[in-house]
């Protein structure tokens, strides 16, 4: 068993890889080395999470009509693993084209790469519903999948720009391209270990469960409603802090190499939080933990908004926001996995790959509407990349980075706490 908890968890691990160059660089990568500008940038996120809300649900349809000597969900990670790893080198490698011709291949790419990773990711995340049943060893899985998780993004945060110089020195553009090709062969070898190592264990037979008896549970699912609706508002101020990190440390700070110090803390933290999930969720309820650590993070970026350039002090709040994060984005899984449980219970069906897509679609959403504040902010700011900023724009950046975040860990602390708990826990 512990095994296959370490392989479950590498699959996180090497998703990580992914996720957190894609969501804490991409925006950066695309204005001050691709030279796309702030708009748009923005609206490339914004029409490929259009395009998201048609696949998603296509994707989970698929799942739970998949069937496999491999499981469900399983055998997603073993087809779509090369895919992903050529999408991840393709997405940062705009090519010294024209203007035009650059954003055309960076909205492909984009949509691609968003696509790609949903074909991969939401498999993996569907399978803790189904590796097992009782609610100590989901626990137990996701502490695992936590700590791998926030392995690979410490990895990705702390060596991103280093590496990066390392392979391009002047050229920033290969550099990316390079570290993007490094972490797709990692993460390559750690998605087939947990391909290989893993098991399905609760496989319904839902390939005959129609579309409209599917939507119909998903209706009635208030528990499932309210946490996608967290998720969202999770992944929005998550990534918003985190795309407008880089510029506060570069411009406000004038600090650029303390951003990956400050995301390094941010996955430093989280790997002891992941270590204490299954204890506090199970002293005091997953949906509590949640609504605390909320109010954590709301307490560091009000901190930090007080205190302005004071770095001890930022260091500081940053490890109490990290904290609050840990727990944020790790809990909701486990919780949708109940919310799985809760819907075989009471309806008699489990859309497990819809329920899935949907969710997941919830944190893509959240990533594009954080892309585009955050662009939007800036550019109503008057930002100018690779420049001294206006007093505007650092006004600007300042709100991208601690604004959003206050504002809305306070409005999801609120929700935690008001959403049925359906779990044995």
């Amino acid at each position: 068993m512990l095994k296959e908890k370490i392989s479950y968890g590498l699959g996180d691990f090497a998703c990580n890889l992914f996720f957190t160059m894609f969501t804490s660089y991409i925006m950066y990568y695309y204005t001050d080395v691709a030279g796309i500008g702030l708009f748009a940038a923005g609206a490339i996120m914004a029409v490929s999470r259009v395009v998201d809300a048609f696949a998603d649900p296509v994707i989970g349809r698929l799942v739970d009509r998949t069937k496999s000597r491999f499981g469900k969900a399983r055998p997603y990670i073993l087809w779509m693993l090369i895919p992903m790893c050529v999408m991840n080198v393709l997405v940062y490698s705009v090519p010294e084209v024209s203007g035009s011709a650059r954003t055309t291949y960076a909205a492909v790419t984009y949509i691609l790469f968003s696509v790609t990773y949903t074909f991969l990711n939401m498999p993996y995340t569907s399978m803790l519903a189904s590796v097992c049943t009782e609610d100590k060893e989901r626990l137990s899985f996701n502490m695992f999948k936590n700590i791998l998780a926030n392995s690979g993004a410490f990895i990705v945060s702390g060596l991103t720009l280093t590496l990066v110089h390392f392979f391009g020195g002047q050229n920033t553009g290969r550099g990316f391209t390079c570290t993007a090709a490094l972490f797709s062969c990692i993460a390559a070898v750690m998605l087939f270990i947990c391909f290989k190592n893993t098991k399905e264990k609760v496989v319904c037979d839902s390939s005959d469960m129609s579309f409209r008896a599917s939507v119909g549970v998903l209706v009635k699912n208030r528990p499932w409603i309210r946490l996608c609706l967290i998720c969202l508002l999770t992944f929005i101020t998550l990534i918003a802090r985190n795309q407008a990190m880089i510029y506060y440390a570069k411009y406000y700070l004038n600090r650029e190499n303390l951003s990956s110090v400050l995301l390094g803390i941010t996955n430093m933290i989280a790997l002891p939080c992941a270590l204490s999930i299954p204890v506090i969720a199970g002293k005091f309820g997953k949906k509590k933990v949640l609504a605390v650590s909320h109010m954590l993070i709301c307490l560091s970026a009000f901190g930090i908004f007080i205190f302005d350039t004071n770095i001890p002090v930022i260091i500081g709040m940053t490890c109490i926001g990290s904290a609050g994060f840990s727990l944020a984005t790790s809990l909701p899984f486990v919780m949708l996995a109940d919310t799985i449980d809760y819907a075989q219970s009471q309806w008699g069906i489990r859309p497990q790959g819809l329920m899935t897509s949907i969710f997941g679609y919830m944190a893509k959403l959240g990533i594009a509407l954080a892309g585009i504040f955050v662009s939007a902010i800036l550019s109503f700011g008057g930002y100018v990349d690779n420049t001294a900023q206006l007093p505007s724009a650092l006004n600007a950046i300042r709100f991208a980075y601690v604004g959003i975040p206050m504002m809305l860990s306070a409005v999801t602390s609120v929700l935690s706490l008001k959403m049925k708990d359906v779990s044995a826990v």
